[in-house]
């Protein structure tokens, strides 16, 4: 990427690896992997810029553990994965509190920004995402799709962003859109 904190062209790509549990008994024994790649295209004018990107997680016990901890399974929804949905909400139990899983996949479909005036820029995105309990349940109709506008701060201390994210399968229907804020660029 050409810059840390507010990339306009370029691509990142970043493996991360946890293996717990050497220790031997009475230890939570896990793998967990996750993959996050991200890539950003100037349009040839100044602030146009198109974006893109995914994150796919895959999480499994060995030794005598059977199942992971609830801290370290994979959750999505919020300002810096599917915008539309509360933080680590996209999946809830009855209780509507989060629920976790070991599979994760989050797509950042469309990420396109456009100058306003000054600072300012504007954004229309699209995600998609879902957390599933293990890959034998993975189904790609149970993905949930966002869509929205947002505003761009590129203030000289970084990039602030606030996105209007509305879940497209409840539309109309209370609580189908969520309000997101955070710094640097979303994904």
């Amino acid at each position: 990427r050409n810059d840390v904190f507010d990339p306009t062209a370029g691509y990142l790509g970043r493996v991360q690896l946890e293996l717990a549990g050497l220790a031997g008994a009475g230890t939570n024994q896990f793998v967990r992997a996750e993959f996050n790649f991200s890539a950003y295209w100037n349009l040839g004018r100044e602030r146009l810029l198109f974006g893109s990107g995914v994150v796919t997680g895959w999480a499994g016990p060995y030794g005598a553990t059977e199942e992971i901890p609830p801290q370290d399974l994979f959750y999505a929804g919020g300002p810096q994965s599917v915008r539309g949905f509360e933080y680590e909400k996209l999946r809830t139990n009855p209780l509507g509190n989060p629920q976790g899983g070991n599979v994760l996949l989050v797509l950042h479909l469309i990420d396109f920004q456009f100058p306003i005036f000054w600072w300012f820029q504007g954004a229309l995105f699209s995600d998609a995402g879902y957390v599933w309990d293990d890959l034998s349940s993975v189904n790609l109709k149970d993905l949930r799709f966002t869509a929205g506008p947002g505003v761009r701060l590129a203030s000289p201390i970084g990039l602030f962003h606030l996105d209007v994210g509305f879940q497209l399968d409840r539309l109309g229907q209370p609580e189908s859109y969520e309000f997101g804020f955070g710094y640097g660029r979303p994904f």
